[in-house]
Parts: C-alpha cells; structure tokens; sequence
C-alpha cells in the first residue's frame, strides 16, 4: 500500500509543472489502474516516474541558474 501512495504522490507532484518539459497524464482512472497494479509492475512505474521527476528537477534548476547567469 506504500508504493501505491507514493505514487499518487509523484503524480500529483508532476501534474504541478509549470513548464511544458514532458509531463505523464494521471488521471484518476490511472492512479486506480497503478493501484491494483502487482507489486512488481507498481515498482518499476514508480522507478520511471521518479526518474522522470529527477530529469524534470535536473533540467529545471539548470534553467534557472542559465537565465541568472544570462540576465
């Protein structure tokens, strides 16, 4: 029941991007369909959503200090 919480979360986290980098679509039909997911399926979406979560952070911070340093 922890995986499936923590991705709920992850998905609410990215649908809060303010950027059109590359955005996964939850709907509440998805977030049902990742819960009743086995562990092993559930596990692996989680890693690409955190992956996909890292990659937005990584890009979004170089973006950041790229428009500091340019400004």
């Amino acid at each position: 029941m922890k995986s499936s919480f923590v991705i709920l979360m992850s998905c609410k986290f990215v649908k809060l991007k303010v950027y059109k980098v590359e955005s996964i679509i939850c709907s509440h039909r998805f977030l049902i369909f990742l819960i009743q997911m086995p562990k092993r399926v559930q596990h692996n979406i989680f890693i690409f959503l955190t992956f996909k979560i890292y990659f937005f952070l990584f890009g979004f911070s170089y973006f950041i200090v790229h428009f500091i340093k340019h400004k």
